[in-house]
């Protein structure tokens, strides 16, 4: 009886830590953004990207994606935002991760895969850069991206 009884109680215990686990990641989350108590603790960092790769989808008028492979620097932190940016013939992408400098993390790294899409419509046929956390890549358009009107 003692067995059962000690049994059920860590059973019980388990749920419980299970229930209210912050360190879910966010696909399991009720919410988009956990909500962080104190602002002020939490640390903002750029992703380590450790390579990019140029899709070009056979489509017209022509898609690009940007298949980008990186780390997060332990098991607390995320990808918080994503800025994109195109001057000239540069695209800059920044990915900004976010986590809470209070938190107890592993601290071991965690691989990311992430795919972007370019906004290349209407673009002049030419080559293009591409620049993520200062890993850079360039494709080319063969011809002018404009849709058949």
């Amino acid at each position: 009886m003692i067995k059962k009884a000690a049994i059920f109680s860590l059973c019980i215990c388990l749920l419980t830590a299970c229930a209210q686990n912050p360190d879910l990641p966010d696909q399991y989350s009720n919410t988009e953004k956990p909500q962080i108590t104190n602002p002020e603790n939490v640390l903002d960092n750029t992703a380590i990207v450790d390579s990019i790769e140029i899709l070009i989808l056979e489509s017209f008028p022509v898609q690009v994606n940007v298949a980008i492979k990186g780390s997060l620097r332990n098991g607390c932190e995320r990808i918080d935002q994503i800025f994109k940016e195109y001057v000239e013939d540069d695209f800059k992408i920044t990915l900004i991760t976010t986590q809470d400098q209070d938190a107890i993390c592993t601290q071991a790294l965690v691989p990311f895969e992430q795919t972007i899409g370019l906004d290349v419509l209407g673009l002049e046929a030419g080559i293009y850069n591409v620049d993520v956390n200062g890993i850079a890549s360039t494709f080319t358009l063969q011809i002018d991206n404009n849709p058949i009107q």
